[in-house]
């Protein structure tokens, strides 16, 4: 059985901490998979994550969304 994805509001100048301890405290209490958006990143926080896991997943999108598309090679 797969658990629906419940969305966690957010706005764009929420703490990003609180935002991930909320997530995985609601995700860990009603084992189900938790959403969040939050300055264009968005996770899904499942249960039993760490919030340094979803941490980690946050930064890697702000990372990628940072570094820009990947420039492709012209064609031949």
């Amino acid at each position: 059985m797969t658990a629906e994805i419940e969305d966690y509001p957010t706005r764009p100048d929420d703490y990003l901490p609180h935002i991930i301890a909320r997530c995985v405290d609601k995700a860990r209490a009603h084992q189900r998979p938790y959403r969040f958006s939050l300055n264009g990143a968005t996770v899904v926080v499942q249960p039993g994550q760490s919030a340094a896991d979803v941490n980690d997943a946050v930064q890697q999108q702000w990372q990628a969304a940072r570094s820009g598309p990947v420039a492709s090679a012209p064609p031949a």
